[in-house]
Protein backbone atom coordinates (compact mmCIF):
# COMPACT_ATOMS: atom_id res chain seq x y z
CA UNK A 1 0.00 0.00 0.00
CA UNK A 2 2.77 2.44 0.87
CA UNK A 3 4.64 1.72 -2.37
CA UNK A 4 1.50 2.17 -4.45
CA UNK A 5 0.66 5.41 -2.66
CA UNK A 6 4.20 6.72 -3.17
CA UNK A 7 4.11 5.97 -6.90
CA UNK A 8 0.67 7.57 -7.21
CA UNK A 9 1.83 10.78 -5.51
CA UNK A 10 5.00 10.92 -7.60
CA UNK A 11 3.16 10.40 -10.90
CA UNK A 12 0.44 12.90 -10.03
CA UNK A 13 2.91 15.58 -8.96
CA UNK A 14 5.21 14.84 -11.92
CA UNK A 15 2.30 15.06 -14.33
CA UNK A 16 1.23 18.39 -12.86
CA UNK A 17 4.77 19.74 -12.89
CA UNK A 18 5.59 18.95 -16.52
CA UNK A 19 2.19 20.35 -17.56
CA UNK A 20 3.07 23.73 -16.06
CA UNK A 21 4.32 26.12 -18.72
CA UNK A 22 6.88 27.71 -16.43
CA UNK A 23 8.46 24.40 -15.38
CA UNK A 24 12.09 23.74 -16.26
CA UNK A 25 11.09 20.30 -17.54
CA UNK A 26 7.93 21.46 -19.28
CA UNK A 27 6.95 18.75 -21.74
CA UNK A 28 3.47 17.96 -22.98
CA UNK A 29 4.81 14.71 -24.40
CA UNK A 30 5.90 13.48 -20.97
CA UNK A 31 2.54 14.46 -19.49
CA UNK A 32 0.80 12.69 -22.36
CA UNK A 33 2.81 9.51 -21.75
CA UNK A 34 1.71 9.42 -18.11
CA UNK A 35 -1.98 9.81 -18.91
CA UNK A 36 -1.82 7.56 -21.98
CA UNK A 37 -0.17 4.72 -20.08
CA UNK A 38 -2.59 5.01 -17.18
CA UNK A 39 -5.65 5.04 -19.43
CA UNK A 40 -4.35 2.02 -21.37
CA UNK A 41 -3.86 0.07 -18.15
CA UNK A 42 -7.42 0.71 -17.01
CA UNK A 43 -8.84 0.09 -20.48
CA UNK A 44 -7.10 -3.28 -20.77
CA UNK A 45 -8.25 -4.22 -17.28
CA UNK A 46 -11.81 -3.37 -18.30
CA UNK A 47 -11.55 -5.53 -21.42
CA UNK A 48 -10.38 -8.44 -19.30
CA UNK A 49 -13.21 -7.94 -16.78
CA UNK A 50 -15.77 -7.80 -19.60
CA UNK A 51 -14.80 -11.36 -20.58
CA UNK A 52 -15.69 -12.78 -17.17
CA UNK A 53 -17.86 -10.19 -15.44
CA UNK A 54 -19.34 -6.71 -15.63
CA UNK A 55 -17.34 -3.48 -15.18
CA UNK A 56 -19.21 -0.93 -13.09
CA UNK A 57 -17.00 2.14 -12.67
CA UNK A 58 -13.68 3.22 -14.14
CA UNK A 59 -11.37 5.52 -12.24
CA UNK A 60 -7.94 6.93 -12.96
CA UNK A 61 -6.26 4.35 -10.74
CA UNK A 62 -8.69 1.47 -10.51
CA UNK A 63 -11.74 -0.35 -11.78
CA UNK A 64 -14.88 -1.54 -9.99
CA UNK A 65 -16.45 -4.68 -11.42
CA UNK A 66 -18.78 -7.58 -10.75
CA UNK A 67 -17.39 -11.11 -10.98
CA UNK A 68 -19.53 -14.26 -10.80
CA UNK A 69 -19.36 -16.33 -7.63
CA UNK A 70 -18.12 -19.31 -9.62
CA UNK A 71 -15.09 -17.35 -10.84
CA UNK A 72 -11.86 -18.38 -9.07
CA UNK A 73 -11.06 -15.98 -6.27
CA UNK A 74 -8.13 -17.04 -4.10
CA UNK A 75 -5.95 -20.13 -4.35
CA UNK A 76 -4.01 -21.44 -1.38
CA UNK A 77 -0.70 -23.05 -2.19
CA UNK A 78 0.96 -25.28 0.39
CA UNK A 79 4.72 -25.02 0.44
CA UNK A 80 7.14 -27.76 1.42
CA UNK A 81 7.83 -26.08 4.72
CA UNK A 82 4.15 -26.27 5.67
CA UNK A 83 3.33 -22.63 5.06
CA UNK A 84 0.40 -21.51 2.92
CA UNK A 85 0.72 -18.96 0.17
CA UNK A 86 -2.42 -17.13 -0.94
CA UNK A 87 -2.72 -16.27 -4.61
CA UNK A 88 -5.60 -13.96 -5.62
CA UNK A 89 -6.36 -15.22 -9.11
CA UNK A 90 -7.80 -12.04 -10.74
CA UNK A 91 -4.99 -10.02 -9.22
CA UNK A 92 -2.31 -12.35 -10.58
CA UNK A 93 -3.86 -12.39 -14.06
CA UNK A 94 -3.92 -8.60 -14.30
CA UNK A 95 -0.40 -8.26 -12.91
CA UNK A 96 0.89 -10.85 -15.36
CA UNK A 97 -0.63 -8.93 -18.27
CA UNK A 98 0.94 -5.72 -17.00
CA UNK A 99 4.30 -7.42 -16.51
CA UNK A 100 4.34 -8.80 -20.06
CA UNK A 101 3.51 -5.46 -21.68
CA UNK A 102 4.82 -2.67 -19.46
CA UNK A 103 8.04 -4.03 -18.00
CA UNK A 104 11.06 -1.78 -18.54
CA UNK A 105 13.68 -4.22 -19.84
CA UNK A 106 16.45 -1.65 -20.03
CA UNK A 107 16.36 -0.28 -16.50
CA UNK A 108 19.90 0.70 -15.51
CA UNK A 109 21.36 0.84 -12.03
CA UNK A 110 24.77 2.32 -11.27
CA UNK A 111 26.92 -0.06 -9.23
CA UNK A 112 29.62 0.87 -6.71
CA UNK A 113 32.25 -0.01 -9.26
CA UNK A 114 30.89 2.66 -11.58
CA UNK A 115 29.44 0.16 -14.01
CA UNK A 116 25.81 0.19 -15.06
CA UNK A 117 23.72 -2.92 -14.53
CA UNK A 118 20.79 -3.51 -16.90
CA UNK A 119 17.74 -5.26 -15.41
CA UNK A 120 14.00 -5.57 -15.78
CA UNK A 121 11.88 -3.27 -13.63
CA UNK A 122 8.13 -3.05 -13.18
CA UNK A 123 6.53 -1.38 -10.18
CA UNK A 124 2.93 -1.28 -11.45
CA UNK A 125 0.74 -3.72 -9.54
CA UNK A 126 -2.99 -4.27 -9.23
CA UNK A 127 -4.42 -4.90 -5.78
CA UNK A 128 -7.84 -6.36 -5.08
CA UNK A 129 -10.13 -4.73 -2.55
CA UNK A 130 -13.27 -6.49 -1.45
CA UNK A 131 -15.47 -8.27 -2.19
CA UNK A 132 -18.13 -5.81 -1.10
CA UNK A 133 -21.80 -6.24 -0.40
CA UNK A 134 -23.23 -3.51 -2.59
CA UNK A 135 -22.28 -0.59 -4.82
CA UNK A 136 -24.80 2.17 -5.46
CA UNK A 137 -24.32 4.07 -8.73
CA UNK A 138 -26.70 6.85 -9.81
CA UNK A 139 -28.06 7.26 -13.33
CA UNK A 140 -27.95 10.37 -15.47
CA UNK A 141 -31.10 12.29 -16.33
CA UNK A 142 -29.71 12.85 -19.85
CA UNK A 143 -30.11 10.24 -22.58
CA UNK A 144 -27.26 7.76 -23.14
CA UNK A 145 -24.94 9.45 -20.64
CA UNK A 146 -23.35 8.27 -17.42
CA UNK A 147 -22.27 10.05 -14.25
CA UNK A 148 -18.60 9.64 -13.43
CA UNK A 149 -16.98 9.26 -10.02
CA UNK A 150 -20.20 8.99 -8.03
CA UNK A 151 -20.75 5.85 -6.01
CA UNK A 152 -21.33 4.48 -2.53
CA UNK A 153 -19.79 1.12 -1.53
CA UNK A 154 -20.89 -0.97 1.46
CA UNK A 155 -19.11 -3.80 3.27
CA UNK A 156 -20.71 -7.11 4.16
CA UNK A 157 -21.43 -5.91 7.71
CA UNK A 158 -23.41 -2.92 6.38
CA UNK A 159 -20.76 -0.30 7.09
CA UNK A 160 -19.90 2.32 4.50
CA UNK A 161 -16.60 1.47 2.79
CA UNK A 162 -16.31 4.39 0.35
CA UNK A 163 -18.42 7.37 -0.69
CA UNK A 164 -17.53 9.59 -3.61
CA UNK A 165 -19.09 12.41 -5.58
CA UNK A 166 -22.50 12.68 -3.90
CA UNK A 167 -23.99 15.88 -2.47
CA UNK A 168 -23.70 14.49 1.05
CA UNK A 169 -19.92 15.07 0.86
CA UNK A 170 -20.12 18.62 -0.50
CA UNK A 171 -20.18 21.75 1.57
CA UNK A 172 -23.02 24.20 1.11
CA UNK A 173 -25.35 21.71 -0.55
CA UNK A 174 -29.02 21.57 0.28
CA UNK A 175 -29.35 19.82 3.64
CA UNK A 176 -32.58 18.17 2.51
CA UNK A 177 -30.72 16.25 -0.22
CA UNK A 178 -27.84 15.39 2.10
CA UNK A 179 -30.15 13.95 4.76
CA UNK A 180 -32.11 11.97 2.18
CA UNK A 181 -28.96 10.41 0.71
CA UNK A 182 -27.67 9.54 4.17
CA UNK A 183 -30.93 7.74 4.94
CA UNK A 184 -31.58 6.07 1.58
CA UNK A 185 -28.18 4.45 0.96
CA UNK A 186 -28.53 1.86 3.78
CA UNK A 187 -32.06 1.08 2.56
CA UNK A 188 -30.62 -0.39 -0.65
CA UNK A 189 -29.17 -3.21 1.48
CA UNK A 190 -32.63 -4.35 2.60
CA UNK A 191 -35.01 -6.66 0.79
CA UNK A 192 -34.52 -10.04 -0.82
CA UNK A 193 -35.31 -9.05 -4.42
CA UNK A 194 -34.88 -5.97 -6.56
CA UNK A 195 -38.61 -5.30 -6.41
CA UNK A 196 -38.53 -5.29 -2.61
CA UNK A 197 -35.51 -2.98 -2.53
CA UNK A 198 -37.10 -0.42 -4.82
CA UNK A 199 -40.35 -0.63 -2.91
CA UNK A 200 -38.52 0.31 0.30
CA UNK A 201 -36.60 3.23 -1.19
CA UNK A 202 -39.73 4.36 -3.07
CA UNK A 203 -41.65 4.60 0.21
CA UNK A 204 -38.89 6.75 1.67
CA UNK A 205 -39.02 9.05 -1.36
CA UNK A 206 -42.81 9.36 -0.98
CA UNK A 207 -42.40 10.41 2.66
CA UNK A 208 -40.07 13.26 1.70
CA UNK A 209 -42.46 14.32 -1.06
CA UNK A 210 -45.25 14.46 1.51
CA UNK A 211 -43.14 16.87 3.59
CA UNK A 212 -42.67 19.22 0.64
CA UNK A 213 -46.24 19.00 -0.64
CA UNK A 214 -47.55 19.75 2.86
CA UNK A 215 -45.19 22.78 2.93
CA UNK A 216 -43.51 21.65 6.12
CA UNK A 217 -46.61 21.71 8.30
CA UNK A 218 -45.20 19.07 10.62
CA UNK A 219 -41.89 20.96 11.01
CA UNK A 220 -40.90 23.80 13.27
CA UNK A 221 -39.39 26.98 11.85
CA UNK A 222 -35.91 25.86 12.86
CA UNK A 223 -36.40 22.53 11.09
CA UNK A 224 -37.61 24.25 7.92
CA UNK A 225 -34.52 26.46 7.93
CA UNK A 226 -32.28 23.48 8.65
CA UNK A 227 -33.58 21.35 5.77
CA UNK A 228 -34.34 23.95 3.08
CA UNK A 229 -31.78 26.72 3.56
CA UNK A 230 -28.37 26.79 1.88
CA UNK A 231 -25.02 28.27 2.79
CA UNK A 232 -23.08 29.57 -0.19
CA UNK A 233 -19.60 31.10 0.00
CA UNK A 234 -18.18 33.80 -2.26
CA UNK A 235 -14.53 33.83 -3.28
CA UNK A 236 -14.76 37.42 -4.58
CA UNK A 237 -16.48 40.50 -3.23
CA UNK A 238 -19.77 41.69 -4.70
CA UNK A 239 -18.11 44.75 -6.25
CA UNK A 240 -15.36 42.62 -7.83
CA UNK A 241 -17.98 40.31 -9.37
CA UNK A 242 -19.24 43.08 -11.66
CA UNK A 243 -22.36 42.17 -13.65
CA UNK A 244 -22.13 38.48 -12.76
CA UNK A 245 -25.40 37.11 -11.35
CA UNK A 246 -25.78 34.39 -8.74
CA UNK A 247 -27.87 33.58 -5.69
CA UNK A 248 -24.91 34.47 -3.45
CA UNK A 249 -24.58 37.96 -4.93
CA UNK A 250 -28.31 38.63 -4.66
CA UNK A 251 -28.38 37.44 -1.06
CA UNK A 252 -25.28 39.49 -0.15
CA UNK A 253 -26.77 42.67 -1.64
CA UNK A 254 -30.02 42.22 0.26
CA UNK A 255 -28.21 41.32 3.45
CA UNK A 256 -26.12 44.49 3.15
CA UNK A 257 -29.29 46.50 2.60
CA UNK A 258 -31.03 44.86 5.56
CA UNK A 259 -28.12 45.33 7.98
CA UNK A 260 -27.16 48.76 6.64
CA UNK A 261 -23.54 47.71 6.03
CA UNK A 262 -22.23 48.89 2.68
CA UNK A 263 -18.79 47.56 3.58
CA UNK A 264 -20.25 44.08 3.25
CA UNK A 265 -20.20 44.49 -0.52
CA UNK A 266 -16.42 45.01 -0.46
CA UNK A 267 -15.58 42.05 1.76
CA UNK A 268 -14.38 38.74 0.35
CA UNK A 269 -15.15 35.18 1.49
CA UNK A 270 -18.69 36.03 2.55
CA UNK A 271 -20.98 33.14 3.50
CA UNK A 272 -24.62 33.69 2.58
CA UNK A 273 -27.37 31.79 4.44
CA UNK A 274 -30.45 31.97 2.24
CA UNK A 275 -33.76 30.58 1.03
CA UNK A 276 -35.39 30.75 -2.42
CA UNK A 277 -38.66 32.72 -2.47
CA UNK A 278 -41.61 32.14 -4.81
CA UNK A 279 -41.83 35.81 -5.86
CA UNK A 280 -41.44 37.77 -8.11
CA UNK A 281 -43.15 35.24 -10.35
CA UNK A 282 -41.33 36.02 -13.59
CA UNK A 283 -37.89 36.42 -12.00
CA UNK A 284 -35.14 33.85 -12.30
CA UNK A 285 -33.89 31.80 -9.37
CA UNK A 286 -30.84 34.03 -8.94
CA UNK A 287 -33.11 37.03 -8.28
CA UNK A 288 -35.31 35.29 -5.69
CA UNK A 289 -32.72 34.53 -3.02
CA UNK A 290 -33.46 36.10 0.37
CA UNK A 291 -31.31 35.98 3.55
CA UNK A 292 -32.61 33.78 6.34
CA UNK A 293 -31.77 36.57 8.80
CA UNK A 294 -34.83 38.52 7.71
CA UNK A 295 -37.21 36.07 9.42
CA UNK A 296 -35.70 36.83 12.83
CA UNK A 297 -36.21 40.60 12.43
CA UNK A 298 -39.04 42.67 13.91
CA UNK A 299 -42.42 42.53 12.20
CA UNK A 300 -42.30 46.02 10.69
CA UNK A 301 -38.77 45.54 9.37
CA UNK A 302 -39.64 42.12 8.00
CA UNK A 303 -42.77 43.54 6.36
CA UNK A 304 -40.85 46.38 4.68
CA UNK A 305 -38.06 44.33 3.16
CA UNK A 306 -40.09 41.27 2.17
CA UNK A 307 -42.61 43.43 0.30
CA UNK A 308 -39.72 45.19 -1.43
CA UNK A 309 -37.79 42.05 -2.37
CA UNK A 310 -40.87 40.04 -3.41
CA UNK A 311 -42.33 43.05 -5.24
CA UNK A 312 -45.73 42.51 -3.63
CA UNK A 313 -47.10 45.52 -1.75
CA UNK A 314 -50.22 43.57 -0.70
CA UNK A 315 -48.27 40.84 1.11
CA UNK A 316 -49.60 40.33 4.65
CA UNK A 317 -48.59 36.75 5.48
CA UNK A 318 -44.88 36.76 6.36
CA UNK A 319 -44.63 33.14 7.47
CA UNK A 320 -41.64 31.53 5.75
CA UNK A 321 -43.82 28.61 4.61
CA UNK A 322 -45.89 30.90 2.38
CA UNK A 323 -42.78 32.64 1.01
CA UNK A 324 -40.58 29.63 0.22
CA UNK A 325 -40.69 28.35 -3.38
CA UNK A 326 -41.70 24.76 -2.66
CA UNK A 327 -41.86 23.85 -6.35
CA UNK A 328 -38.18 24.77 -6.69
CA UNK A 329 -37.15 22.48 -3.83
CA UNK A 330 -39.43 19.72 -5.07
CA UNK A 331 -37.80 19.89 -8.50
CA UNK A 332 -34.33 19.61 -6.97
CA UNK A 333 -35.32 16.70 -4.76
CA UNK A 334 -37.10 14.89 -7.61
CA UNK A 335 -33.93 15.17 -9.67
CA UNK A 336 -32.13 13.18 -6.96
CA UNK A 337 -35.01 10.67 -6.88
CA UNK A 338 -34.67 10.17 -10.63
CA UNK A 339 -30.94 9.51 -10.47
CA UNK A 340 -31.11 7.08 -7.55
CA UNK A 341 -34.53 5.42 -7.82
CA UNK A 342 -36.83 5.90 -10.81
CA UNK A 343 -34.37 5.84 -13.74
CA UNK A 344 -32.32 2.97 -12.28
CA UNK A 345 -35.53 1.00 -11.67
CA UNK A 346 -36.64 1.52 -15.27
CA UNK A 347 -33.27 0.31 -16.56
CA UNK A 348 -33.78 -2.93 -14.60
CA UNK A 349 -37.31 -3.50 -15.86
CA UNK A 350 -39.06 -2.50 -12.62
CA UNK A 351 -42.14 -0.29 -12.59
CA UNK A 352 -41.76 3.20 -11.13
CA UNK A 353 -41.59 2.78 -7.32
CA UNK A 354 -42.44 6.47 -6.87
CA UNK A 355 -45.12 7.36 -9.45
CA UNK A 356 -45.24 11.01 -8.36
CA UNK A 357 -41.73 11.41 -9.76
CA UNK A 358 -42.06 11.37 -13.53
CA UNK A 359 -39.50 9.74 -15.77
CA UNK A 360 -37.64 11.86 -18.33
CA UNK A 361 -39.46 12.02 -21.65
CA UNK A 362 -36.79 10.06 -23.53
CA UNK A 363 -36.92 7.22 -20.98
CA UNK A 364 -40.71 7.22 -20.84
CA UNK A 365 -40.81 6.63 -24.60
CA UNK A 366 -38.36 3.73 -24.31
CA UNK A 367 -40.36 2.06 -21.56
CA UNK A 368 -43.60 2.54 -23.53
CA UNK A 369 -42.08 0.96 -26.64
CA UNK A 370 -40.80 -2.04 -24.69
CA UNK A 371 -44.18 -2.63 -23.01
CA UNK A 372 -46.29 -2.06 -26.14
CA UNK A 373 -47.79 -5.38 -27.26
CA UNK A 374 -48.99 -3.97 -30.57
CA UNK A 375 -45.83 -2.26 -31.69
CA UNK A 376 -44.64 -2.91 -35.23
CA UNK A 377 -42.06 -5.66 -35.36
CA UNK A 378 -39.00 -5.61 -37.52
CA UNK A 379 -38.94 -7.83 -40.60
CA UNK A 380 -35.51 -8.97 -39.49
CA UNK A 381 -37.20 -11.24 -36.92
CA UNK A 382 -38.59 -13.42 -39.73
CA UNK A 383 -36.21 -12.81 -42.65
CA UNK A 384 -32.49 -13.07 -42.84
CA UNK A 385 -29.96 -12.32 -45.51
CA UNK A 386 -28.96 -15.20 -47.80
CA UNK A 387 -25.42 -16.54 -47.39
CA UNK A 388 -24.89 -17.20 -51.12
CA UNK A 389 -23.00 -13.95 -51.68
CA UNK A 390 -20.24 -14.66 -49.16
CA UNK A 391 -16.74 -14.53 -50.52
CA UNK A 392 -17.86 -13.05 -53.87
CA UNK A 393 -16.97 -9.83 -55.53
CA UNK A 394 -19.34 -6.89 -55.69
CA UNK A 395 -20.55 -7.73 -59.18
CA UNK A 396 -21.05 -11.39 -58.40
CA UNK A 397 -22.81 -10.53 -55.15
CA UNK A 398 -25.15 -8.22 -57.01
CA UNK A 399 -25.89 -10.94 -59.58
CA UNK A 400 -26.50 -13.43 -56.80
CA UNK A 401 -29.42 -11.33 -55.60
CA UNK A 402 -31.14 -11.68 -58.96
CA UNK A 403 -33.43 -14.54 -59.89
CA UNK A 404 -31.94 -17.87 -60.86
CA UNK A 405 -31.46 -18.93 -64.49
CA UNK A 406 -32.50 -22.49 -65.17
CA UNK A 407 -33.95 -24.82 -67.81
CA UNK A 408 -37.11 -26.85 -68.13
CA UNK A 409 -35.02 -29.95 -67.47
CA UNK A 410 -34.57 -28.75 -63.90
CA UNK A 411 -38.23 -29.43 -63.21
CA UNK A 412 -37.64 -33.12 -63.66
CA UNK A 413 -34.80 -33.21 -61.20
CA UNK A 414 -31.12 -32.43 -61.54
CA UNK A 415 -29.81 -35.88 -62.40
CA UNK A 416 -26.52 -36.17 -64.28
CA UNK A 417 -24.90 -38.92 -66.26
CA UNK A 418 -24.67 -42.21 -64.45
CA UNK A 419 -27.72 -41.42 -62.33
CA UNK A 420 -25.86 -39.06 -60.03
CA UNK A 421 -27.71 -35.99 -58.88
CA UNK A 422 -26.03 -32.74 -59.89
CA UNK A 423 -25.82 -29.91 -57.38
CA UNK A 424 -27.82 -26.79 -58.07
CA UNK A 425 -25.50 -23.97 -59.10
CA UNK A 426 -26.77 -20.41 -59.25
CA UNK A 427 -25.84 -18.21 -62.15
CA UNK A 428 -24.55 -15.58 -59.75
CA UNK A 429 -21.75 -17.85 -58.53
CA UNK A 430 -20.11 -17.58 -61.97
CA UNK A 431 -21.27 -18.16 -65.59
CA UNK A 432 -18.56 -20.77 -66.28
CA UNK A 433 -19.50 -23.05 -63.38
CA UNK A 434 -23.17 -22.68 -64.19
CA UNK A 435 -22.55 -23.56 -67.87
CA UNK A 436 -20.52 -26.66 -66.96
CA UNK A 437 -23.28 -27.90 -64.69
CA UNK A 438 -25.91 -27.23 -67.29
CA UNK A 439 -23.95 -29.22 -69.94
CA UNK A 440 -23.95 -32.22 -67.64
CA UNK A 441 -27.67 -31.89 -67.21
CA UNK A 442 -28.27 -31.57 -70.94
CA UNK A 443 -26.15 -34.66 -71.56
CA UNK A 444 -28.11 -36.57 -68.95
CA UNK A 445 -31.39 -35.44 -70.50
CA UNK A 446 -30.24 -36.58 -73.97
CA UNK A 447 -29.35 -40.03 -72.63
CA UNK A 448 -32.75 -40.40 -71.03
CA UNK A 449 -34.49 -39.50 -74.34
CA UNK A 450 -32.59 -42.20 -76.23
CA UNK A 451 -33.58 -44.86 -73.73
CA UNK A 452 -36.79 -46.84 -74.36
CA UNK A 453 -39.76 -45.01 -72.90
CA UNK A 454 -37.65 -41.84 -72.62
Amino acid sequence: DSLQLAHKCILNSFYGYVMRKGARWHSMKMAGIVTFTGSNLIREAREFCEQVGLPLELDTDGIWCLLPKSFPDTFKLKLKGGKELKMPYPNCVLNYRVFRKYTNKQYQTKMETGEWKVSEENSIFFEIDGPYRAMIIPASTEEDKMLKKRYAVYNDDGSLAELKGFEVKRRGELRLIQVFQTEVFPEFLKGGTKEEVYKIVGEMANRWLDVIESRGKTMTDDEVIYFFSECKSMSKSVEASGNYKSVQITCARRLSEFLGLESLLKDESITCHMLIANKPHNASCTERAIPVKIFSAEHDVKKQFLRQWLQDSSLNDFDMRTIIDWDYYKERLCSVFQKLITITAAYQGISNPCPRVKLPEWLRKRVAEQNDRFQQRSLGLWLRKADGSKGLGMDAAADAGKRKLGDLEDLGGAVGAGGTKQPLVEFGTGPRRWLETQRLRWAAAAVQQKQPGG
